[in-house]
């Protein structure tokens, strides 16, 4: 018995698709974390991804929003799709089990860690026995499991921030900016408002059509791993902190 077709797609984290593999054929450039939707039988759409540096195919939207939050996460490092099967005992019988996501997470020391990810409609019943018999499977391997819900996934405001950060963010960012920026950083602005204030005399070195708003070059510089800022609590704004 295969469990995959109830799969969608980290824990709470500030952190495929069945088939064979998906034909890419260059999509139109995207910015990070945008989405292209197309229909086929294994996906619905792709991902833009600024870590791995190729489109991700999602198949339901709780993959796509998960894709989001990875993205804009700065622990995380890269992250791929659907993995190989594995199979696991539940209640005496064997299954067959695909894993969805195998994400790469930086620690505070810097180092690598690999987490392995599935998000579920629910977590009760037969699916919490699954996911108990796939976590003890990758706990004798040594690789953290995690398992959560796709409410978890939408929960507000991280997700939207997160949509946020990434749809701004796709600005470029002049290497005058991030000079500037670094200066401003340095005199420890509290909140996102106190930085922009702090930026306000910034100009670019070369007019731009249309000028890029302040905002989305701090956002950019945000997924870059310039900043961080606070996304889990409150709706993003000139209150919103900045992370030491």
């Amino acid at each position: 018995m295969n469990e995959d077709d109830d799969i969608a797609g980290p824990e709470e984290a500030s952190f495929g698709t069945d088939g064979p593999d998906p034909d890419i054929r260059a999509p139109p450039r995207k910015s990070g974390g945008e989405t292209t939707v197309q229909r086929n039988r294994n996906e619905r759409g792709l991902v833009a991804s600024r870590k791995n540096g190729i489109p991700m195919p999602w198949k339901r939207e709780a993959e796509r929003d998960f894709m989001h939050l990875l993205e804009s996460a700065p622990e995380v490092r890269s992250y791929e799709g659907r993995q190989g099967a594995i199979a696991v005992n539940v209640d005496g019988e064997i299954r067959e089990h695909r894993v969805q996501f195998k994400v790469e997470v930086a620690d505070a020391s810097g180092r690598a860690h690999t987490v392995m990810v599935d998000v579920f409609g629910s977590l009760d019943g037969a699916k919490g026995r699954l996911v108990n018999a796939v976590a003890d499977h990758y706990s004798a391997r040594a690789i953290h499991y995690v398992a959560i819900t796709e409410a978890e996934v939408a929960r507000q405001p991280r997700l939207g921030n997160a949509k946020a950060v990434l749809a701004g963010g796709a600005a470029e960012t002049p290497e005058e900016f991030l000079l500037a920026l670094s200066a401003a950083l340095a005199r420890a602005p509290a909140t996102l408002g106190e930085l922009e204030r702090a930026l306000s005399d910034w100009r670019p070195a070369g007019p731009t059509e249309p000028p890029t708003p302040l905002r989305h070059l701090i956002y950019a510089a945000t997924l870059r791993g310039c900043l961080r800022l606070e996304l889990h609590k409150e709706p993003i704004s000139e209150h919103t902190p900045i992370l030491t």
